[in-house]
C-alpha cells in the first residue's frame, strides 16, 4: 500500500479519519483504475520492450559483450525486474516503496560490477522510449516518472562520490 496512506492509517488509529485524509484516500482511488490498466498492458508488451531495449543497448555498446558474456541476459532480467517494480510503485503511486525495494541495492550492484553510468543510463532511457511507443499514451505517461526515477538512481553516482 501506499506509504502516505499507510502511515495515515497508523496515526488515524482509535480515531476517525479527518476530511483532510479522507480527502488522500479519494485522490487515490480516483486514478487507481487507469494505474491498474497501465499495469495490465504493461503486462502484455514488457517482452517486447525489454527486448527492442536491450537490442538497442548491444547496438550502442558493442563491446558490452565482451566485457560482460551473460550481459545480455543479466541485463534484460534487471530491466524487467525493474520495470516490474516501476509498474508496482506507479499502482501503489510511492516513490519510497521503488526507491526502498529496489534502487538503492540495485545501484549498488550495478556499480559494483563495473557498469559505466551512461551505459546504465542509457539502458534505461531505452526502456522509456520504448515503453513510450508501446504503450498507450495514457498508460505510458503513467508509468513514465517512476522509469525516470528508476533511471537517475540507477546512474548516479554513489553517494559522497565526486
Amino acid at each position: 500500500m501506499n506509504a502516505a496512506i499507510t502511515d495515515m492509517f497508523k496515526q488515524a488509529d482509535g480515531r476517525y479519519l479527518t476530511k483532510d485524509e479522507g480527502q488522500l484516500l479519494r485522490e487515490y482511488a480516483s486514478s487507481l483504475e487507469a494505474r491498474l490498466a497501465a499495469m495490465e498492458e504493461l503486462s502484455q508488451k514488457e517482452g517486447k520492450i525489454i527486448d527492442r531495449a536491450i537490442k538497442e543497448v548491444m547496438r550502442a555498446y558493442p563491446d558490452y559483450k565482451d566485457k560482460y558474456p551473460e550481459g545480455q541476459q543479466k541485463g534484460a532480467r534487471d530491466m524487467t525486474f525493474v520495470l516490474r517494480y516501476c509498474a508496482h510503485a506507479m499502482v501503489r503511486n510511492d516513490p519510497r516503496f521503488l526507491e526502498d525495494t529496489v534502487l538503492a541495492w540495485l545501484a549498488t550492484i550495478l556499480r559494483g560490477v563495473g557498469l559505466r553510468a551512461n551505459l546504465i543510463a542509457d539502458a534505461y532511457r531505452a526502456v522509456e522510449k520504448f515503453t513510450l511507443e508501446e504503450l498507450s499514451p495514457p498508460s505510458a505517461e503513467l508509468l513514465r516518472p517512476w522509469i525516470q526515477m528508476a533511471t537517475g538512481a540507477l546512474s548516479a553516482p554513489p553517494r559522497g562520490a565526486n
